[in-house]
């Protein structure tokens, strides 16, 4: 099977930077070129293009990689296209639906992605481990000498009327 306007598909969509539009009308994925006297709609018109259209192609071509996703330079195309993702959603933060659309096509690809599961549960060991940390620590501060230390020993100036 050819994968290369999977591949290259994937990979143009790792390079969208926010404010820029997607053209997916043809097999191969472009980064649109802003036409300076020409207001957007009119070219998007003039293509036939519409930014519902072009996400329900952005989502068949998740749909064909998830199909490869066993192969490592999918799974790492497919990782660096979240970053277009991320910017198509700041580009369209003023279209609920479609920004709650790419919400959740972001969440689908991060799920199926088989590193996600071992950088989360880094991230969540991490993190309990710094809450432990923290916990152990107040649990010093209060339990030496069976009082808290004074204010003053944290730095914090007291005056002879608040004591």
């Amino acid at each position: 099977m050819d994968d290369e306007p999977l591949s290259v598909n994937l990979s143009v969509l790792a390079k969208l930077n926010i404010s820029e539009k997607l053209n997916t009308r043809q097999s191969l994925f472009k980064i649109q070129s802003s036409y300076k006297y020409v207001p957007e709609f009119v070219v998007r018109f003039i293509m036939g293009s519409s930014r519902h259209g072009d996400f329900a192609r952005i989502r068949s071509l998740y749909a064909q990689a998830f199909g490869l996703i066993h192969e490592p330079r999918i799974q790492r195309l497919v990782a660096d296209s979240l970053k277009g993702l991320r910017n198509l959603r700041v580009t369209y933060q003023d279209d609920p639906t479609l920004l709650s659309r790419i919400d959740i096509l972001i969440q689908d690809v991060s799920h199926k992605l088989p590193e996600n599961a071992t950088e989360n549960d880094a991230e969540k060991n991490s993190s309990a481990a710094n809450s432990a940390a923290a916990s152990a620590s107040d649990d010093r501060g209060a339990s030496a000498g069976g009082a808290a230390a004074p204010p003053e020993a944290a730095g914090f100036a007291v005056s002879e009327d608040t004591r």
